[in-house]
């Protein structure tokens, strides 16, 4: 996936104690949860290591970072069905819709009200939605015969802005043809 910034004036720390602006960021260095959580004005700092490696942290969680892998895609839509053991069910106290939010946003979360969810690593928070239009991302948990859909939506602090930074659309090479087969 490719992306564009729009603001070029995004600054990229050192990670040594001086803490000096290094460069600005730039588009090759996107991923999917970098862009989102730029176009949600939701970065506190992104910082580059000594190898060229960025990292950046969200406002919600300062002291935890998270590692750029430029162009990874950013994960929405259907996440998978999943067939949960004996044990796995146990661990959530048989709680179905808990199952499938470890599968549609990540294990490392935790239910803070009813229906909504924050993960450990960001601090993003994802609440229970009743429709695959109105979510982001949804898993199906099947037990024996009976199968569970669960949607999941992000919540975000701040909307979105599209003067932070585009996803680019991929070129289309030549003339569309209208094929037609002939029987």
């Amino acid at each position: 996936m490719k992306f564009r910034l729009l603001k070029t004036d995004i600054p990229v720390y050192s990670t040594s104690q001086s803490g000096e602006i290094v460069r600005y960021l730039q588009s090759e260095d996107l991923d999917g949860d970098l862009y989102q959580n730029l176009i949600h004005d939701n970065i506190d700092r992104i910082v580059i290591d000594n190898k060229n490696r960025l990292s950046y942290s969200t406002k919600g969680l300062s002291y935890s970072s998270m590692v750029v892998l430029p162009g990874r895609k950013y994960r929405l839509g259907f996440q998978g069905t999943y067939s949960p053991t004996v044990l796995d069910l146990e661990s959530t106290g048989f709680d179905l819709e808990k199952l499938a939010e470890w599968i549609a946003v990540g294990v490392a979360s935790c239910k803070i009200d009813e229906g909504l969810y924050e993960t450990y690593f960001d601090g993003s928070k994802w609440k229970v939605v009743s429709s695959e239009e109105e979510s982001d991302r949804h898993a199906t948990i099947q037990t024996g015969e009976e199968s569970h859909t669960f949607y999941f939506k992000r919540l975000w602090e701040n909307e979105e802005r599209k003067d932070i930074a585009e996803i680019v659309k991929p070129e289309r090479h030549g003339k569309k043809r209208n094929t037609t087969v002939r029987i």
